[in-house]
């Protein structure tokens, strides 16, 4: 729910369906003037969304546009969602075009793009891949993608797409757990050195039967990038069972 200035709680999914309404009719008005009227029901929309949202928030933000309807599933790449610093980069390229004399970004140039809105502050990395392309040189999803490759390691790859396969909720709950403990890394000043990921208990059955050696001892002997020793198997039982990797 979100809560207006006059203290007023309303759905988050009023709003944002309303406010998408609202910009669907502005759009349609600006392209019904044009000369050349698109199919009203085949024209591409986007929709931009912050660099920091999770895929979580992104298919809210699509649930949303399907329900003001923005767009229909029964039309095949009819909806983008675009990342706010892609499109301030396209901006910036356009201006470019617009004026030839000033200075110009050639293919393989890089350059910090800061989106610094009223809401949140992106900061990406882009090179330029070709006209009015770009690459996102650092992005916080490779240290996501680069937790989930040391999972793969220390399980075994194959175990860890059967565990994706059968229990796709809980595999869910570790992509969220890594995302959670990446944000919790930078809000919380660290005096200890540690870093927790906290995994569903399903999985440390799935493993526990899957795997013949102690996974504590599989932790401790475990080596990335020449080091070893710096992950920790624990699992503690609680009101609810959880179970902690420590970096």
């Amino acid at each position: 729910q979100l809560k207006l200035v006059n203290d007023t709680k309303v759905k988050s999914d009023i709003v944002f369906v309303g406010i998408l309404k609202w910009c669907k009719n502005e759009a349609m008005k600006c392209l019904n003037k044009e000369k050349s009227k698109p199919p009203r029901r085949k024209h591409p929309m986007g929709v931009t969304v912050p660099a920091i949202w999770d895929e979580k928030a992104k298919g809210l933000m699509k649930q949303w546009a399907q329900q003001a309807k923005i767009w229909s599933p029964s039309i095949p790449n009819q909806l983008i969602i675009a990342l706010e610093p892609e499109c301030a980069s396209i901006c910036v390229m356009l201006e470019m075009k617009d004026n030839p004399d000033q200075i110009q970004f050639k293919t393989g140039d890089c350059y910090m793009m800061m989106d610094l809105g009223a809401g949140t502050a992106d900061m990406v990395c882009h090179e330029i891949t070709g006209p009015f392309e770009v690459r996102e040189m650092i992005a916080s999803s490779y240290i996501d993608q680069d937790i989930e490759i040391i999972f793969g390691r220390i399980f075994g790859e194959e175990r860890m797409k059967e565990f994706k396969a059968t229990f796709p909720k809980d595999y869910s709950k570790i992509l969220e757990a890594i995302e959670n403990s990446k944000q919790r890394f930078f809000k919380i000043e660290k005096k200890t050195g540690i870093h927790r990921i906290e995994i569903p208990f399903e999985f440390d059955q799935f493993m526990q039967r899957k795997i013949d050696d102690d996974l504590e001892d599989l932790f401790a002997t475990f080596e990335y990038l020449g080091e070893s020793g710096f992950a920790i198997y624990l699992c503690f039982f609680h009101i609810s069972l959880k179970v902690n990797i420590i970096f």
